[in-house]
């Protein structure tokens, strides 16, 4: 069974704790966490290691972004580091994102805001370009809050908490999709009525043979004709005699020798030596051989069967075996 991949996003050297009491956590929902220092990332030799870290995360289906003071690696293709660009490639893929940010760069970074032009040797982080992301995150049209946090547990504790509603707002989806097959199947429904009252008012001189026409249509013995057989396309027929006709215009004959009540009919498949055969019962038809109406109620799936009989193989026996008796 597949299993949600969860990217752990954040420098290394700092958050090492942190990492490996998430890594914990996400193991003990049945998740499967993906850190590189497990060696959950593959890398190769054809691409700079980050760009391996990148690649992965499309893989994945949750990233966890962990911003702490340190700037950690410097991208080679870009201004940001490494774990700033994961959650770049993340974002720019729809992925389901948390931020989290320890709480005294959380906080050191509305000081921030107010004074980006001073200089000023900032107590919280090594660079001021975490800040500058932060800014970027918060610029965001999607709705990707920032969480401050002093331990794994104040993580652990938020993402039971999401997790738990994305889990119930999955369950409610599934219901919502479910609600409206249901409505669109009423409104054709619905629509189908309209459209059949407007027949049958637009020919009342006729009404009568109008709503046997559109019974006729509607009969499901074609409907079971066509799931047995497996036919694309829709068809009619009135009587015994139709039937006949369009049957044996696919290729199979009457069993004039069948000592069952009803109406059997028959086709070999020269390609693989098997016999298909059609059985109608007798109690669709009236005493003039004419089709009965039947609603879905009074159905049985027993009024029609279709069968293939495969070819027996013929037994041999090596000349150098013992003739079995």
């Amino acid at each position: 069974m597949a299993r949600p991949r969860i990217f752990v996003s954040s420098t290394y050297f700092d958050l090492k704790s942190v990492r490996a009491d998430l890594e914990h956590f996400i193991r003990e929902r049945g998740f499967d966490p993906v850190l590189h220092e497990r060696g959950a990332v593959p890398y190769g030799s054809s691409e700079a290691l980050e760009r391996y870290c990148y690649k992965e995360i499309e893989t994945c289906d949750i990233l966890i972004s962990i911003v702490g003071g340190r700037y950690g690696s410097q991208s080679d293709d870009t201004n940001y580091s490494v774990s700033q660009m994961e959650l770049r490639v993340a974002l720019e893929q729809n992925k389901q994102v948390y931020i989290f940010v320890e709480r005294e760069v959380y906080h050191e970074y509305r000081t921030f805001e107010r004074n980006k032009d001073a200089k000023i040797k900032w107590a919280s982080v090594d660079n001021p370009r975490i800040y500058e992301f932060l800014g970027e995150i918060y610029a965001l049209k999607n709705n990707n809050p920032v969480q401050p946090f002093e331990t794994s547990f104040d993580i652990i504790e938020i993402l039971k908490e999401q997790w738990a509603g994305l889990f119930q707002r999955l369950l409610t989806q599934q219901s919502l999709g479910v609600q409206a097959s249901i409505f669109q199947d009423l409104k054709q429904s619905l629509e189908t009525v309209r459209s059949l009252v407007d027949v049958v008012s637009s020919h009342a001189d006729r009404r009568d043979d109008v709503v046997a026409d559109l019974i006729l249509i509607s009969h499901p013995l074609f409907s079971s004709i066509r799931k047995l057989m497996n036919i694309p396309y829709r068809f009619i027929f009135e009587d015994k005699q139709e039937f006949s006709a369009w049957i044996k215009n696919r290729g199979y004959t009457e069993d004039l020798f069948d000592g069952d009540d009803g109406l059997t009919w028959f086709r070999s498949n020269k390609s693989n030596g098997s016999t298909e055969t059609i059985k109608l019962s007798s109690d669709l038809f009236d005493e003039n051989q004419r089709l009965k109406p039947f609603s879905r109620q009074e159905w049985s799936d027993e009024l029609v069967t279709f069968e293939v009989h495969k070819a027996k193989k013929a037994v041999t026996f090596d000349l150098d075996d013992d003739v079995p008796f």
